[in-house]
């Protein structure tokens, strides 16, 4: 629990000096600040009376804070009580700073800007679909599907402990259907992501290949189960490597510079 205390009071403290320096610089009121979490925690403790944790797709395992600040734009104290996503961030920020965006690609995420600015009168109910490892729920404003098709009233059961799909036949079916719709368009067009990493843009003349991304071959370990927490080991043999599949875009001569680690005693060792 302290420690947890003292992560809460290092981020508060570190967010302080960020707002401190745009006002210090005369640019908050040209600064949208966002501050916002991906998911529920990741071992079981208090989570609001949610049900689920992080890698579930139950209201705990999904559901975030999500504060924006805009001096002049927003006022300060609003509170939003619709639903939203990550996926609405970029059609919202690109709204709010007059960005248009380039892609061609249909977006799944709304400009909540109206909800931000006070200016939505009449605003529609909409779906947000949480998936994880194959299982799917979808969010409305008042009802989430779990991944087992158990329907649950969010405003008045928000710990899901009573499934109402009996009571409410036609909504359950309703939102099966657009669970199975969601599955067709997006999970059996998903694949796994095996195109190279880009490298020697003009534009980005160095490029970080972390940890996270490469392969490990022979006798060379991750620290850990999970990519984005981890760094590799046991690298024992001149034959053992770790390997980054690249592509390159500019031909020419690159310099690579390692990082690691290595016990004091064998700092200088070839």
């Amino acid at each position: 629990t302290r420690s947890a205390l003292a992560m809460c009071e290092n981020i508060d403290w570190n967010v302080g000096r960020v707002l401190k320096k745009l006002e210090e610089l005369e640019l908050a009121g040209k600064t949208i600040v966002l501050y916002f979490s991906d998911n529920g925690p990741n071992s079981w403790r208090w989570n609001g009376g949610m049900k689920g944790r992080k890698g579930s797709t139950d209201e705990g395992g999904v559901r975030v804070p999500c504060l924006v600040r805009w001096p002049g734009r927003i006022k300060p104290g609003t509170r939003i009580s619709q639903i939203a996503g990550a996926i609405d961030l970029l059609p919202t920020l690109t709204d709010m700073t007059g960005v248009g965006i380039v892609s061609t690609k249909p977006l799944d995420g709304t400009s909540v800007k109206p909800l931000l600015f006070g200016q939505a009168e009449d605003w529609p109910d909409r779906m947000i679909f949480s998936h994880q490892n194959g299982r799917v729920s979808v969010r409305t404003q008042q009802y989430r599907l779990d991944a087992e098709g158990k329907l649950f009233d969010m405003e008045t059961d928000p710990g899901q402990d009573r499934d109402i799909s009996g009571d409410k036949p036609e909504i359950a079916e309703k939102l099966r259907k657009a669970v199975a719709r969601w599955k067709q368009e997006v999970l059996a067009k998903s694949q796994k992501d095996d195109r190279p990493f880009p490298v020697g843009y003009a534009e980005f003349p160095t490029t970080p290949l972390p940890a996270r991304d490469g392969v490990p071959h022979g006798n060379v370990q991750r620290s850990g189960k999970a990519p984005n927490c981890s760094f590799f080991t046991n690298w024992l043999n001149k034959e053992d490597k770790i390997t980054w599949d690249i592509e390159v875009a500019t031909t020419g001569n690159y310099e690579a510079a390692i990082y690691y680690t290595c016990p004091q005693k064998d700092v200088g060792s070839t």
